[in-house]
């Protein structure tokens, strides 16, 4: 497997990593993501918060998926992401560590 060393990079923190123009939300605007690795929230806004009118509320939608958040970050430049996974949230309750280590054992995204 390939590795890759950041030496001196600064992460930038991009909220859930979602960009939902049909929800008028965009958690990169405005950042620089260029060359920097990418540290976001699981679930999307509506799932983890407390407002049901964000998104389709606790409702899951692909925007709370991990793969569409690297999807995301490499669109944006990034070099890697970081994804805080908070127990507490519909989405994880039911995940594991092993669950992670499995899904995330390769690679996952790759520049276009």
């Amino acid at each position: 497997m390939p590795s890759v060393t950041l030496t001196d990079s600064p992460l930038v923190f991009a909220g859930y990593g979602v960009v939902a123009p049909e929800y008028k939300w965009d958690d990169y605007a405005g950042l620089d993501c260029t060359g920097k690795p990418v540290v976001v929230l699981n679930d999307d806004p509506g799932n983890a918060g407390s407002d049901t009118t964000l998104f389709k509320g606790k409702a899951l939608t692909l925007y709370s998926r991990a793969d569409y958040k690297a999807e995301e970050a490499v669109r944006h430049g990034a070099t890697g992401l970081l994804v805080i996974y908070d127990t507490r949230s519909a989405s994880t309750r039911t995940w594991s560590w092993k669950n992670v280590q499995t899904a995330f054992s390769t690679p996952k995204a790759r520049r276009a």
